[in-house]
């Protein structure tokens, strides 16, 4: 995990926005997700989320929605992509 946390933390806002979000806009049906975060983000709000990488919830949400892309849970089909985004950020924010 250490290397990992390294190679966030050290890639340019562009890929860290995309390693930090990509599975969540796969399971989005808008595909322009991770572009309107890039373009919206601004540069202390990258750094304030590079902060919240080294906190245990972070990681534990991380793998929760690596699982549900990697066991193909298939949100889109049922829901809308903000139902998907309040479904996640729901999770994210009860596990602690």
């Amino acid at each position: 995990m250490g290397q990992e946390i390294s190679g966030m933390v050290n890639a340019s806002n562009n890929e860290f926005i995309e390693s930090v979000y990509e599975d969540i806009a796969q399971n989005l049906e808008q595909k322009g997700f991770l572009k309107t975060l890039k373009k919206g983000l601004s540069e202390q709000d990258v750094y304030q989320i590079k902060e919240n990488i080294y906190n245990l919830d972070f990681w534990i949400s991380k793998k929760f929605y690596r699982v549900i892309t990697e066991n193909k849970i298939i949100l889109k089909n049922d829901y809308s992509d903000l139902a998907i985004l309040g479904i996640f950020s729901t999770i994210r924010e009860t596990f602690f």
